[in-house]
């Protein structure tokens, strides 16, 4: 399902199975979180960037198409937020820590 020069990590399926989700990192230190689809409709791409990859475990499914995660909103950020991405549209939004933790 993945092909490319870069150290991917970590996947994770989606809750339906459709969708492989998995954290990338290219030359440089943007780590990020790529999807593919199962039936190759359509070739990985790249939801998130500034990632924070965690000690274990892929990215994580919030739903069939929203993917949650932790990272900075620009490399200068001195502290990380937690993130919701819609993987169908590609909108992302900050969620509150304490409703990812009671997830």
């Amino acid at each position: 399902l993945v092909a490319s020069s870069s150290n991917d990590a970590q996947p994770s399926w989606s809750p339906d199975g459709r969708y492989l989700a998995f954290f990338v990192q290219a030359d440089n230190f943007d780590m990020k979180i790529a999807v593919t689809p199962v039936d190759k409709s359509r070739a990985p791409f790249i939801v998130a960037h500034k990632v924070s990859l965690p000690a274990h475990g892929g990215p994580q499914w919030a739903s069939t198409t929203q993917l949650m995660y932790i990272g900075e909103e620009d490399l200068s950020a001195s502290r990380n937020s937690m993130y919701q991405v819609d993987i169908t549209t590609g909108q992302r939004s900050s969620v509150p820590l304490t409703l990812a933790v009671a997830n």
